[in-house]
């Protein structure tokens, strides 16, 4: 660490703490390189910044003059006093991945904006996912600083109310939220708003759900091209059940399977209704919306028509002429593309239900929060808004598209996952288009009381994943909607009532 505010005993007391959670023992006397080195983590994203074509940042190797200039003139003369408070500024970044590259990678566009521009650099301070929070706890009772943690739904609000965080209101000209590269964004900033402050400004969203089908097999049997019908406000549940139906028929003698993969979320939220809103500040339960019982129904059709295979897994789905259709992510269609020969994969949103005018897409929100007791508001709101910048900005998504669709080797002569510019151009298309309503669902916000993606057995399952497809994974535990429903309703009740304070 070079930073003139903090000398290597300091640091390296820091990497000691650190070293507690990580349960990291050794006879030996490691060096401070030596410490760094064994709790080096990879970031749990790396297939993100290879190929996230819709939401991810650009890789830029280290910038020369001309490149750094260009990149400035991105921020604006009016930001001359924020450059001038953040430079030689270090911000310490506690999380499960690195934002900085490891050896030989390219820096993200965020990053080479934020050192080159700003001129200040980020430390990384590693933890373990699943005790990211009890690691910020340790370091915070250890008198140590951290400035940025990464924003997860798990941790946000339970660390609001247990005063880990601070607001970034007061930090709004740095990240300059009048800017219309804000616009798009704004609703799900309102949506994460608490007590009347914005400890989250989400600059982008990620892994989007959606559907991958078989086009070659569309063909071979004369359906409908699903993104086709798309394309002309054609395709709904009607138009999705049926094709799935006549491709289930096509062949007597054989077991046709309509869909496969993790559709629960995608299917309810098609209704553009959550598990929980947001009403005047207020988190409500929803679980008695008429929309979100259409789509369980719906699901309960899917498994008891014998169209959804649940045990089909994406490899399943390649090596097979079954199933038709998989619930899907850009991530995973990426990785796809590498591993199947002869499939012509094409991407296409879930339907329309019959009661709405948009199609709906779910996805994830990407945020950077504000620890309580930094001194480094400013460096982190900049950070921020670099990442924002890079969202929005026509020649870093060029760059994005190039990228993400570019066909690469490994060493070893692998090859990486890719995105078709075909493919690409479809999912950002229906991601963007004016006839997309974007789909966070406010019941993720509310943490671990409801949600904990990291079990899959139903007993201890978290509760949002049950709502959204135990009816068709689980049918044993959830013969109905309307049981299931009752059965959970409570443990939302309780989640929403513990952040309505």
């Amino acid at each position: 660490d070079r930073s003139p505010s903090r000398g290597l005993g300091d640091v390296y007391k820091r990497q000691i703490i650190l070293n507690r959670h990580y349960i990291i023992e050794t006879s030996n006397v490691l060096t401070f390189k030596g410490v760094l080195d064994m709790i080096k983590i990879k970031r749990i994203f790396a297939l993100g910044l290879a190929f996230s074509m819709l939401y991810g940042t650009v890789g830029c190797k280290n910038k020369s003059k001309s490149e750094s200039s260009s990149i400035s003139e991105l921020i604006s003369e009016a930001d001359t006093e924020d450059v001038r408070n953040t430079k030689g500024q270090t911000i310490y970044w506690l999380s499960d991945y690195d934002i900085n590259p490891e050896e030989n990678q390219e820096r993200s566009t965020a990053l080479a904006l934020f050192e080159d521009v700003y001129g200040a650099k980020i430390e990384y301070l590693p933890a373990k996912s699943s005790e990211l929070m009890s690691t910020l706890n340790a370091l915070l009772q250890a008198g140590e600083t951290v400035d940025m943690f990464p924003y997860y739904n798990e941790y946000a609000l339970s660390g609001i109310t247990d005063d880990k965080f601070q607001p970034l209101d007061e930090y709004y000209d740095v990240l300059d939220m009048e800017n219309s590269m804000w616009d798009d964004m704004r609703d799900d900033i309102e949506l994460l708003e608490y007590n009347e402050n914005h400890y989250v400004i989400p600059y982008s969203r990620s892994n989007p759900q959606f559907l991958v089908y078989k086009r070659n097999f569309i063909n071979e049997f004369n359906l409908e091209d699903p993104y086709k019908l798309y394309k002309n406000g054609q395709w709904t549940w009607d138009k999705f059940m049926e094709i799935m139906k006549a491709y289930a028929e096509a062949k007597p003698d054989a077991k046709l399977y309509g869909i496969g993969g993790d559709i629960g979320q995608g299917l309810v939220y098609s209704t553009g209704d959550t598990f929980v809103t947001k009403e005047s500040g207020k988190f409500k339960n929803n679980l008695s919306s008429p929309e979100i019982e259409k789509a369980e129904n719906l699901l309960t059709e899917l498994k008891n028509s014998g169209l959804y295979d649940a045990d089909a897994d994406e490899s399943d789905f390649l090596s097979q002429i079954t199933p038709l259709f998989y619930g899907c992510s850009d991530w995973l269609l990426a990785d796809m593309n590498i591993n199947h020969e002869g499939l012509d994969l094409m991407a296409v949103p879930y339907p329309k239900s019959p009661d709405t005018d948009k199609y709906c897409v779910s996805a994830d929100l990407n945020g950077k929060m504000l620890v309580k007791g930094s001194d480094k508001g400013t460096a982190v709101a900049a950070y921020i808004r670099c990442e924002r910048l890079v969202q929005t900005n026509e020649k870093f998504l060029n760059e994005k598209k190039a990228q993400a669709t570019e066909m690469k080797k490994t060493i070893s002569g692998g090859s990486v996952p890719f995105i078709t510019a075909e493919q690409y151009d479809a999912v950002q298309g229906f991601c963007s288009a004016d006839n997309t309503a974007h789909i966070f669902d406010p019941a993720y916000y509310l943490g671990l009381g409801i949600f904990n993606n990291r079990v899959y057995n139903f007993e201890v399952r978290d509760t949002i994943s049950n709502l959204s497809d135990a009816v068709l994974k689980y049918p044993e535990n959830a013969e109905s909607w309307s049981a299931l429903k009752d059965s959970l309703n409570s443990r939302v009740d309780s989640a929403v009532a513990l952040y309505n304070k």
